[in-house]
């Protein structure tokens, strides 16, 4: 049986590792963005990090290595087998998957009950984030996804 709620596949717990996946300030952005409060949100989505723990960092934003988290992907990649939508969070979780080419907010099909996106990390240091049109477009979409389940029509 094919699941509805969205899988999100982030890149790891934040420095605390207090939060489940994309919990905290990075679900919180795609909350707002997707018209939803944080608690909606969370009723909505599933969410899983590549990580299981902090990968470390610096000024420029959290370290991810793509060749150690390849190994992971099989491991996750069973995970998703029963969604009917698959969310890559940031290009870096894309590519560890084998979609680096895929372009930010647009579905590929799988097969024909399953589709995967790129989603831009919600991280406050993106810059993608910064030009008021890419969110827009970010908005749009996520709003349509949780179109049906909400009962609302995207904005």
């Amino acid at each position: 049986m094919i699941k509805c709620r969205p899988l999100l596949i982030g890149h790891a717990p934040s420095r605390t590792g207090r939060e489940p996946a994309l919990h905290g300030a990075a679900g919180a952005r795609l909350a707002e963005l997707a018209g939803l409060s944080p608690e909606n949100w969370y009723n909505l989505v599933d969410t899983v990090n590549v990580f299981r723990t902090y990968q470390g960092g610096d000024e420029a934003g959290d370290y991810f290595p793509v060749g150690k988290a390849r190994t992971r992907t099989a491991s996750l990649r069973r995970r998703w087998a029963d969604r009917a939508e698959i969310l890559f969070v940031g290009r870096a979780v894309a590519q560890a998957f084998g979609f680096g080419e895929l372009a930010p907010c647009v579905w590929r099909e799988l097969t024909p009950t399953q589709r995967v996106a790129l989603i831009p990390h919600p991280s406050g240091r993106n810059r993608w984030y910064n030009d008021p049109s890419q969110r827009a477009q970010l908005a749009a979409f996520l709003r349509a996804l949780f179109a049906p389940q909400t009962g609302q029509e995207a904005r």
